[in-house]
């Protein structure tokens, strides 16, 4: 198994167990307070990517950055369709769609890589858990991640000694 492939089975299985987790934590979650546009979305290029919208003006809009694209059933148990996943420098972008060349794929997540990408807010990879409470207020928080909900758009950021590791924007299920 080539390098490549191994990367997009791994984000795609880190994928699975975050929307998993999602179904099971999006309950009494901190809500946006008005600060963000709802629901949260994240800007690159003056693309706004929102988990639940659809997909296709998205991907049109950020095709100059020739993402790697890869696809594979469906990690949602009953579910006929595909995960699909653009890789991008940066982040990466995680729809659904029912089928091969199914015109409306849903975005589902989208992941934040390393440190050349934002939240609009302004909060990166490498960013102190005071930085993101300074930006987003009181979330929900455990040690190692902190969550908030607006609109239906749950913002993950994932922490390792009180620094971001990771950031995600998923639908709440």
């Amino acid at each position: 198994m080539n390098r490549l492939s191994f990367l997009n089975r791994a984000v795609s299985a880190l994928l699975c167990l975050l929307f998993v987790f999602d179904l099971v934590s999006c309950k009494d979650q901190t809500s946006n307070e008005g600060n963000d546009p709802e629901p949260y979305s994240f800007v690159v290029d003056g693309v706004t990517v929102t988990p639940g919208a659809k997909a296709s003006s998205v991907l049109a809009a950020l095709a100059s950055r020739q993402p790697s694209v890869s696809a594979q059933g469906s990690c949602l148990g009953g579910v006929d369709g595909e995960d699909v996943n653009y890789l991008y420098s940066g982040f990466s972008i995680h729809t659904f769609r029912l089928s091969e060349g199914h015109p409306d794929e849903e975005i589902r997540w989208v992941i934040l890589s390393d440190d050349s990408v934002a939240t609009q807010r302004g909060i990166r990879i490498g960013s102190s858990l005071q930085d993101v409470k300074n930006a987003y207020g009181v979330g929900t928080e455990t040690p190692t991640l902190i969550t908030y909900l607006s609109a239906g758009v749950l913002l993950r950021f994932s922490l390792r000694d009180g620094v971001v590791t990771g950031i995600a924007y998923t639908v709440a299920e």
